[in-house]
């Protein structure tokens, strides 16, 4: 028996060892091809607390009806709330938004096209505080305007959400919220 029998490995062309644990408890390590299956092992082996001490961290803050779908009334009831925080909003900043869409997203709270001027949602944001939909949504529209995460985009998003940095802490997890999705993964890289 190795450290990694209990562990989901994932064998492809990567550059670095990485080792992350999900909201459900489960510990995936991806793994160069190349890479032998004792240093594998002795990676694994030396993070064990790491693992331990994350999966006790998923275990207090996420609920149990955290995979719950969600429903179709609450997606009409999201999209109705992106669409008129967009409206508030884009004018304002004086960006246009063609499309928005909501999209049941694992590892973001949203995302943009800047060509196309389309903005997508993740649908996990229903158990979250408008406060922080509302975050999301400015963190988009400030991206078309400025693509990365630069001085400018931090000015912006304290120029048009002030609070989004409470609202970040929120998401990520470092204040209460009303229920918790299924954080983004924790992980370890190593070369």
């Amino acid at each position: 028996m190795t450290p990694t029998d209990s562990i989901r490995q994932i064998r492809k062309a990567v550059k670095r060892l990485t080792l992350r644990v999900r909201a459900d408890g489960e510990v995936i390590v991806t793994i160069p091809r190349a890479m032998p299956q004792d240093v594998v092992d002795a990676f694994v082996l030396g993070h064990r607390e790491w693992i331990s001490r994350k999966q006790a961290e998923f275990r207090q803050r996420v609920p149990a009806d955290v995979e719950r779908p969600v429903t179709q009334a609450e997606r009409r009831a999201l999209q109705s709330k992106v669409e008129a925080l967009v409206a508030e909003h884009a004018p304002r900043m004086g960006v246009t938004v063609r499309e928005i869409r909501l999209r049941a997203m694992r590892t973001r709270w949203g995302s943009c096209n800047i060509r196309e001027q389309r903005i997508w949602i993740s649908t996990r944001l229903v158990h979250y505080p408008e406060s922080c939909l509302e975050a999301v949504v400015v963190h988009e529209l400030a991206h078309l305007i400025e693509r990365g995460h630069t001085p400018r985009f931090y000015a912006l998003m304290d120029q048009y959400y002030p609070a989004w940095r409470e609202a970040e802490q929120t998401l990520n997890g470092r204040l209460p919220r009303r229920v918790a999705p299924e954080p983004d993964p924790g992980g370890i890289s190593h070369l």
